[in-house]
């Protein structure tokens, strides 16, 4: 069950299941079943790279020849910049002298854990336990949080923080300094500047359609395509590739749901086979107690289909810039809190009280702090840990989105532009995917009841004022 997991710990071994594969320092990284990784040591510098990592400029790209880019950097700086274009899960440690930094993908979907005195990090807090004495908590907050019954049944931690005292999660946009033992932010340093939503567009999609050939030279793709936006873009950007296309069919849904109809008609648009998979394919991880035992707090995925050599592309990490959180412009702890879905909960409301002193600097650098408060907590946690999980369970998972230079061009944009369920710059992705095809073009998105009332709010102009009151008043249904 240590599929594509990793320690890197000061203690040689041995730890069942892992394979000794690099000595950096005086550490050892540890490798698990099927981890890619590779190495660069030369000029008193020395690279090492876990997971995957795809450049959307020259897809043929391998693991090692993209390393090879990144190492010609001076110094973390440049390197942290240098590893902006690669999409991919990965996780980079680098040595320059006796100095060490450790960090990772766009959202953090390849974890890093790691105790408080930086003598282990790996990809699972468990981990940390083959090497370290885990410490439980003493803080009432924290205690009366791991026991609550919303977190038993998310299963997600807040915050850097675990349900050890002494282990920690490193947030997106963030390395480890070992030699000090301390995080820092590298990600926004500086302003962020503006596009036009044409531009944007145009990249965007150029991007994305060289993200998706990048994971298809390397595996056979999978993909499902619903009546959503994210499946729309993915399709669009996947045409030129090979790729296998399906919708799973839930016991709730008729064979005129939209999410059914709409995906059949649009890849029969493009000549593309299409299959109808029911949720009885969807395989329970009830069954697989090594992964029960194994993982730090499993969830009872419907994980699917698990077909050796595919790679399955989903939309995940696209909301980053779709306004999910809104507009206010100030809200506190306590409303980021709600928003998570963590109510009251005192440890989620410091944790978060936190996380918003980059408030002064996301600001500075014209960014929303509500789309980073997305970014690093919602996809740096939630969508971090269904990956690590499926990995576990011999599913592996990507979504093209995972890159922080494409997620920064897209944040370029007025957030107007890019709401959750009127977004006309994915329009224009979809518009320049298309070619400008009308029958893609007026194909509508998610087409339920619930779009009818906010298209309503949105005509009436009381759609920000609902969102507003919904939060204030706890009334919101997150």
């Amino acid at each position: 069950m240590n599929r594509k997991q990793f320690i890197l710990a000061k203690s040689a071994g041995p730890f069942s299941g892992f394979t000794p594969a690099h000595v950096i320092g005086e550490y050892v990284l540890h490798t698990g079943q099927e981890l890619e990784c590779e190495s660069i040591q030369a000029e008193g510098k020395e690279f090492y790279m876990v997971g995957s990592l795809y450049d959307w400029e020259n897809p043929t790209g391998s693991n090692r020849e993209n390393l090879e880019k990144i190492f010609q950097s001076k110094n973390i700086d440049e390197a942290v910049e240098n590893s902006n274009q690669y999409g991919g899960e990965f996780i980079l440690i680098l040595k320059f002298g006796e100095d060490i930094y450790i960090f990772n993908d766009a959202t953090a979907q390849k974890e890093v854990y790691y105790d408080d005195t930086f003598s282990c990090f790996a990809s699972q807090p468990k981990l940390i336990g083959l090497s370290v004495e885990l410490q439980e908590h003493s803080d009432g907050d924290a205690i009366g949080f791991y026991h609550s019954k919303t977190f038993q049944q998310k299963c997600l931690f807040v915050g850097d923080s675990t349900h050890q005292k002494n282990v920690r999660h490193l947030l997106p946009n963030h390395f480890l300094q070992v030699k000090d033992k301390c995080s820092k932010r590298f990600f926004p340093t500086r302003s962020s500047g503006r596009e036009a939503l044409e531009v944007i567009a145009k990249q965007s999609a150029k991007m994305l359609k060289g993200y998706i050939a990048a994971i298809a030279h390397r595996s056979k793709i999978k993909m499902a395509v619903t009546g959503g936006y994210d499946s729309r873009v993915l399709f669009l950007a996947s045409l030129e590739v090979p790729c296998e296309y399906y919708v799973t069919k839930h016991h709730n849904m008729n064979d005129s749901h939209y999410d059914i109809v709409i995906p059949g008609y649009l890849t029969k648009l493009f000549h593309k086979n299409f299959s109808v998979e029911t949720d009885s394919q969807e395989a329970s991880s009830r069954s697989d107690a090594n992964y029960i035992n194994d993982i730090d707090f499993p969830r009872f995925l419907a994980k699917g289909s698990v077909e050796n050599g595919y790679t399955f592309i989903n939309g995940n990490i696209s909301e980053i810039a779709r306004n999910y959180y809104g507009y206010y412009p100030s809200a506190t702890a306590e409303d980021l809190s709600f928003l998570a879905g963590y109510s009251n909960l005192k440890w989620a409301i410091s944790q978060y009280a936190s996380w918003l002193k980059n408030k002064p600097q996301l600001d500075a650098c014209g960014y929303h702090y509500l789309d980073f408060f997305y970014w690093e907590e919602k996809m740096g946690n939630w969508a971090a840990k269904s990956k690590t999980e499926l990995y576990a369970l011999g599913k592996d998972v990507t979504s093209p989105f995972n890159s922080r230079a494409l997620l920064g061009l897209l944040l370029k944009s007025d957030r107007k532009e890019r709401d959750s369920h009127f977004n006309r710059l994915y329009d224009l992705i979809i518009s320049e995917l298309a070619n400008n095809k009308k029958e893609v073009i007026d194909l509508p998105i998610n087409p339920d009841r619930k779009q009818a009332i906010l298209r309503f709010m949105k005509r009436f102009r009381i759609y920000h004022l609902y969102r507003y009151l919904g939060l204030k008043f706890r009334m919101l249904n997150v």
